[in-house]
């Protein structure tokens, strides 16, 4: 026996256009998983570390150290609010994302960090970065 399933409703127009809209890849963070790319370099002395953040607000970024790690934390909540009760289609958004690097024995003081264009830079000295004695798992 075959299930067979049948659909009810039949797409309209304003389906069709809000759904092409929502699926570009143009449209901001409510159609792609949220990922703190970074890239890390060494220039004079001091460690450089980039943070794609693109979406997200100055005022919605965190920055902690604790326990030789320091975590970026950000959020993005988008509601599309409208005055009217008439609307066709509503849309919400929440978004979180965290990421810890290991940095040792660095205080906020040694740490300097800007937000432009949706790149995060975090700016501390490589002389303090403890390097730490790797022990490597065997995997069976």
């Amino acid at each position: 026996m075959k299930l067979v399933t049948k659909n009810t409703r039949t797409p309209d127009f304003f389906d069709e256009v809000f759904d092409s809209i929502l699926k570009s890849p143009f449209y901001s963070l409510s159609n792609r998983i949220v990922k703190m790319q970074s890239d890390l370099r060494e220039v004079d002395g001091k460690y450089i570390l980039d943070i794609d953040l693109a979406g997200f607000n100055k005022s919605n970024i965190n920055i902690s150290i604790e326990d030789q790690y320091l975590t970026v934390a950000a959020t993005v909540n988008e509601e599309n609010k409208t005055d009217s009760e008439e609307y066709i289609r509503k849309e919400r958004h929440f978004a979180s994302c965290s990421r810890s690097y290991y940095v040792g024995n660095l205080s906020e003081e040694d740490i300097n960090a800007t937000f432009v264009n949706g790149i995060l830079t975090i700016t501390f000295p490589s002389d303090k970065v403890e390097n730490t004695n790797k022990k490597f798992i065997s995997i069976d």
